[in-house]
């Protein structure tokens, strides 16, 4: 939901008050962007230029219903525009790719030139909560994105470049699976 939206501008306003070089980020889903919290706090905060990144979960659906149901614009982070201040869309799988925009964004917050609205795609391979199901979901979509998990890409990208030998990779994997079934 996008009421925490208001507290992140909130922080992100006492933070410009102190003149720290704090940043605040704020999380909402697909669905708490067309809720009228998101939408006060990023008018404000482009306004008052608040150090704050508004991050999107697009996981492709709202509860039940599909994001392309929901607004008119071609992606949520157009939305940016009319608040003057930038929206970019990231492949929220690719590890690096989100470090990157939040780096920046987080940059030009401690700049001093305002928010910044990070879309990050990504999938939920499980129902909204736990009682929700995901009957609603086209099977073809978690095929998809499974090939997309973005720990697997990692593991993979730092295999290819040397950082991580197969072998290690194994034994960590053992070794997490271990400690969760612990729990």
């Amino acid at each position: 939901i996008a009421s925490q939206c208001q507290y992140g501008m909130g922080i992100a306003w006492g933070c410009k008050l102190r003149g720290d070089r704090r940043v605040c980020a704020t999380f909402c889903g697909d669905g708490g962007t067309s809720e009228g919290d998101f939408h006060e706090a990023m008018n404000l905060a482009a306004v008052w230029k608040l150090p704050v990144l508004f991050i999107i979960e697009n996981n492709g659906y709202g509860l039940w219903t599909p994001a392309v149901e929901q607004f008119a614009c071609k992606q949520l982070a157009d939305r940016a525009a009319g608040y003057g201040m930038p929206g970019l869309r990231i492949d929220g799988n690719d590890l690096l790719a989100v470090m990157r925009a939040v780096r920046e964004g987080a940059a030009r917050g401690r700049r001093g030139e305002g928010p910044t609205l990070l879309e990050f795609m990504t999938f939920r391979m499980r129902g909204h909560e736990e009682a929700s199901g995901t009957a609603y979901v086209p099977k073809h979509l978690f095929d998809e994105w499974a090939a997309k998990d973005p720990v697997a890409r990692f593991e993979h990208l730092l295999v290819a470049r040397g950082v991580l030998k197969e072998s290690a990779r194994e034994a960590m994997r053992s070794e997490m699976a271990a400690r969760i079934d612990a729990l």
